[in-house]
């Protein structure tokens, strides 16, 4: 039988870590999971559990970093990849189970994910299936560092991707209420406008503050009829619009930002001194 390793990074997770480890407990042959120093019982937790805790510095909200590290530890044959707010169902354990053990000529597997936000499970547009490639032979996948887009398979792997079926998905709880929402979105953007500029990409233009949501809008909303997911659908596509404008906006931001704040202190300044000429004449 093929060895299966679930790799895991956390960072004060307690409130939920039990649920993915749960679902990982049983049919993966060791749960490895690289802990950020979280403040609270993550790590313990952990441990009562039969997962195998491995410190690793805080990485600024870039994960990359200690997943890569993550997955370096790992001792199996395949590995799956899940997070915290992640959990997978019997019925994804046994298909994963069954190509590792038949030794299918696979390398990466492609996994649905059904997203659960705000409570309710998004099924419509760019919401559903939303396949990631959690699921490899080790050495057939690679961690890169840009957001959102870091995990790919490795060039010549043989690729699968599972049928849009909800027991063959890893369901998504992205917990928190619109508070928490809104400040990763903020958070997110930070790092890929960052991550933007250190690629190179073309500098954006004004424009693209209002053209870049509304083509998102267009082509991941209304014509594939994400509207059918009701006002969660409609709150996490304007969320996700929102997005694309804060990115242009903080690129922007980089390249303006000095004679931003010298045209406002020459302001301030020259305020200042109309507010003492006003005082000396009193």
């Amino acid at each position: 039988m093929a060895r299966i390793s679930g790799v895991m990074i956390t960072l004060n997770e307690a409130h939920q870590v039990h649920w993915a480890i749960g679902s990982l407990a049983g049919w993966c042959d060791e749960i490895v999971l690289v802990d950020q120093h979280s403040d609270d019982a993550t790590a313990e937790i952990a441990r009562s559990m039969g997962a195998t805790v491995i410190p690793h510095e805080r990485t600024g909200g870039m994960a990359d970093p200690a997943r890569r590290f993550a997955v370096a530890q790992a001792t199996g044959d395949w590995i799956v990849i899940l997070d915290a707010d992640e959990m997978i169902p019997p019925a994804l354990a046994r298909e994963l189970r069954a190509i590792a053990d038949a030794d299918a000529p696979v390398d990466v597997v492609w996994i649905p994910r059904a997203n659960v936000v705000l409570g309710r499970w998004l099924q419509a547009g760019a919401n559903w299936p939303n396949r990631h490639p959690r699921f490899f032979r080790a050495g057939h996948a690679e961690i890169g560092d840009r957001i959102h887009h870091s995990l790919k398979p490795r060039k010549g792997a043989r690729v699968r991707r599972l049928d849009a079926d909800p027991e063959l998905a890893i369901w998504h709880y992205p917990g928190g209420d619109v508070s928490d929402y809104v400040r990763k979105v903020d958070r997110y953007t930070t790092i890929e406008a960052r991550q933007a500029d250190e690629r190179g990409a073309p500098v954006p233009r004004d424009r693209e503050m209002v053209t870049a949501p509304l083509g998102y809008l267009w082509s991941h909303y209304v014509r594939v009829r994400g509207w059918r997911d009701g006002p969660t659908g409609l709150f996490v596509a304007l969320s996700r619009a929102y997005y694309r404008t804060l990115i242009v906006a903080k690129r922007l931001e980089t390249r303006r930002i000095e004679a931003r704040r010298s045209r406002v202190a020459a302001s301030r300044d020259a305020l200042l001194g109309r507010i003492q000429v006003g005082r000396a004449h009193v």
